[in-house]
Formats: structure tokens, sequence, C-alpha cells
């Protein structure tokens, strides 16, 4: 069951649908433009 739920965070992770920021905490990022503007903070890896 832990495999199963590793795999979809990282797919969503792949397709840009979740980040985590440098606390392991997860966001949904439904939006391409905050997506965009997450992606060039230093905090969060898309």
């Amino acid at each position: 069951m832990w495999q199963t739920f590793l795999v979809i965070l990282d797919y969503l992770e792949s397709i840009n649908r979740i980040a985590f920021d440098r606390d392991g905490k997860i966001a949904y990022i439904w939006n391409p433009n905050l997506a965009k503007r997450l992606s060039k903070r230093k905090e969060i890896k898309i």
C-alpha cells in the first residue's frame, strides 16, 4: 500500500500537479501560472 502511495506521489509530481516544499509538505498545483511562479522560488521543487 505504501509503495502505491509513493508511486502516485511521484507521478503527480512528474506531471506538475503537486509540489513539495523544503519541510516535506505537499501542495496541489492546478493553476499553470501558479506552478510557474512557484517553480522560481528556492524552497519549492517542481
